[in-house]
């Protein structure tokens, strides 16, 4: 076993790539296990299969990364031409949650579990707008780490 504090801490792109390389290459050793330790998710994400997210000395979550990072809500990145915010209040009035996007003209939408797609296009039909994007959100372990410590989505950075 192998115990790593931050390993990645202080080194160019080209040497944290190399190191990430490393770390890889001895976690694929039969009989082998690193736990490593970092705030840099990034990097947790490309090395290991499991995580643990402590808040507060507290374990918050803990389990296989694609388990974790299954969202327990469904979220759209958005994008359209013509009434924007007509758009955004027929999906409102429509039981979703409205968030502004990380771009100009893009919004995050996440919708009520019974859902359907095609609400998006009736949506944007009542509004006179074309949906020019439609994407599922995946979350990253970054965004895993702000839902489980209880943070919304406003209070991320």
């Amino acid at each position: 076993m192998l115990l790593l504090d931050e390993p990645t801490s202080g080194l160019d792109p080209d040497g944290r790539a190399a190191m990430l390389d490393v770390l890889r290459s001895l976690a694929a050793r039969p009989g082998k296990s690193l736990v490593l330790s970092s705030h840099l998710l990034g990097d947790i994400e490309r090395v290991c299969e499991t995580a643990i997210i402590l808040n507060g000395g507290r374990i918050a979550g803990m389990g296989r990364i694609p388990q974790l990072r299954e969202a327990p809500r469904r979220c759209y990145r958005i994008r359209c031409e013509g009434d924007e915010a007509g758009l955004l209040a027929a999906l409102v009035a429509q039981g979703a949650e409205v968030h502004s996007g990380a771009r100009q003209g893009e919004s995050r939408v996440s919708v009520p579990e019974q859902w359907s797609n095609r609400s998006f296009f009736a949506a944007a039909r009542e509004a006179h707008a074309t949906l020019t994007g439609l994407e599922p959100e995946e979350e990253d372990l970054e965004a895993v780490y702000y839902r489980v410590v209880g943070f919304r989505d406003a209070e991320q950075p």
